[in-house]
């Protein structure tokens, strides 16, 4: 049974499974942490722009969840969200003056091409917020 974090294994070793002190499997939902990363960015313009930077070659960033919040007044806008730079908007957000989202997909959203920025579109100019948390995954 494991009560600690297990020694981490190099790559392509035999991995033992892990179960607690009751017997039961441990499972880890989702990517191993090393895979998994969060990202923070302000967007102003209503120029297409990146909120999610490409993973590198042959990667796709999956999107696991999102807070957008709009810290402007005075306007309601809609954010177009791509996987890719000009690529077709894959779903919108709607932001009330100050308000925000929360997004939790139930599995990840996966980035349509690899190696490729995920990007916004602002209706109005607008400071809006992105944090961003994603798992980095390959086919």
């Amino acid at each position: 049974a494991r009560t600690v974090t297990p020694t981490k294994v190099a790559a392509r070793d035999r991995a033992d499974a892990a179960f607690d002190t009751r017997g039961r499997q441990v499972i880890v939902v989702g990517q191993v942490r090393e895979l998994y990363g969060s990202t923070g960015v302000t967007i102003t313009s209503t120029a297409e722009a990146s909120f999610l930077s490409a993973g590198g070659a042959s990667i796709y960033r999956d999107i696991t969840d999102m807070v957008i919040t709009n810290r402007s007044t005075g306007s309601v806008i809609t954010c177009d969200i791509a996987s890719s730079s000009g690529g077709a908007t894959m779903f919108q957000v709607v932001l009330a003056e100050r308000g925000g989202a929360v997004i939790n997909f139930a599995r990840p959203l996966k980035q349509t091409t690899a190696n490729s920025n995920w990007t916004v579109k602002i209706s109005a100019p607008s400071t809006v917020y992105f944090l961003t948390n994603f798992e980095n995954n390959t086919t």
